[in-house]
């Protein structure tokens, strides 16, 4: 278990260099001595050091006395941590099955690779791949984009004459795409979880971008999962019910709106992970009290959204009702974090800070 320290040092100064002596104890459990070399990183007013190891510590696992579904998500959880080095093992031989699922699940492990096989044993190792955080999100948020375009489509198709019996014939076909999209919204959001821990424990990962927003990016691609969830599954909904004339009518409605109000979620998380990442950026800082105005105004919409759709329709499945509320629920969510990331940006020393303080 790791110790911390919590102490007050005194700065000296030798020569033109100021100096701050570490901790004997901590030095010497990280085999920190003369000539040894450290990261230092320097965010605000806090200064962190990390000794540079080349070591990967292996992950021994022994599948022996663990089922299929309880290594699943081992394995998951070990990528999440920011593992690099994993080793399988059995007492005995390792079938070509048990292989076969291992590599089926490293597909949506984005960095892991069979490195080594034995008879007995199977190591897993991370390859060299740069993760970029806000290519991942932008993919994740296009990803969600796409399920929720779905949904407004075959909500539109409900009204063409013969359009419903279509798209009941097709439907394990369409099923397949949307489980599809479904599964690269889970898969990005795993590698986000991961390159976030692994920024946490490792000095040498540059997140370009404060803790406390890179924390609710976090949540906010933790939201876009749920929202794919939630989409996928009234997707599946609609292409299985029927509907009646008056209820397509209102489910069209509901949907357009959903729908706009993400659009301008999804424009504004743009900018704004433009803004933190982009440090070339040439064009003029945006708006942002009339941006802050407008999110908050889909947060307002809540209660007389969910008022509505509770009032308006109404379809033997209730589940329905709630996936469209946790959708909408979900983006005034989004909604709110990205206020906060804005408020954090305007009072942090960046350009937005002179232009939300003009009055």
């Amino acid at each position: 278990m790791s110790t911390s320290i919590s102490e007050i040092r005194a700065v000296q100064m030798i020569r033109d260099s100021y100096v701050i002596y570490l901790p004997k104890d901590w030095c010497e459990k990280n085999f920190i001595r003369k000539g040894s070399r450290v990261y230092i990183r320097g965010l605000g007013k806090r200064l962190m050091i990390e000794p540079i190891t080349t070591e990967t510590k292996t992950v021994e696992i022994s599948i022996d006395d663990i089922d299929e579904e309880t290594l699943r998500y081992i394995l998951i959880s070990l990528y999440i941590l920011g593992y690099k080095s994993l080793r399988i093992y059995s007492k005995k031989n390792i079938n070509i099955d048990e292989r076969k699922k291992l590599r089926i699940l490293l597909r949506h492990l984005k960095g892991f690779e069979i490195y080594e096989e034995g008879r007995n044993y199977i190591i897993i190792r991370e390859v060299a791949e740069k993760s970029d955080l806000r290519s991942m999100l932008i993919k994740e948020f296009n990803s969600v984009s796409f399920l929720l375009s779905m949904l407004k489509d075959y909500t539109e198709l409900l009204e063409e004459p013969n359009k419903p019996e279509e798209m009941h014939k097709r439907f394990d076909i369409d099923i397949e795409d949307v489980e599809e999209l479904d599964t690269e919204i889970d898969d990005a959001r795993l590698e986000i979880r991961r390159l976030y821990n692994k920024i946490l424990t490792d000095l040498s990962i540059d997140p370009g971008v404060d803790q406390r927003i890179l924390s609710m990016l976090i949540s906010i691609s933790n939201i876009l999962e749920r929202i794919g969830d939630h989409a996928s599954e009234s997707v599946k909904y609609i292409l299985e019910k029927r509907f009646s004339v008056e209820d397509i009518k209102k489910l069209r409605e509901v949907i357009n709106e959903i729908m706009r109000h993400f659009i301008y979620v999804n424009n504004y998380l743009e900018m704004v992970l433009k803004n933190i990442f982009d440090t070339k950026i040439t064009e003029d800082v945006p708006d942002v009290k009339k941006i802050i105005t407008d999110l908050s105004k889909i947060i307002n919409v809540k209660k007389s959204f969910r008022e509505k759709l509770l009032k308006e329709l109404s379809f033997p499945d209730e589940i329905f009702r709630y996936h469209l509320i946790r959708i909408y629920d979900y983006l005034t969510d989004i909604s709110e974090y990205l206020i906060d990331i804005l408020v954090e940006l305007s009072i942090s020393g960046t350009k937005y800070s002179e232009e939300i303080s003009q009055g």
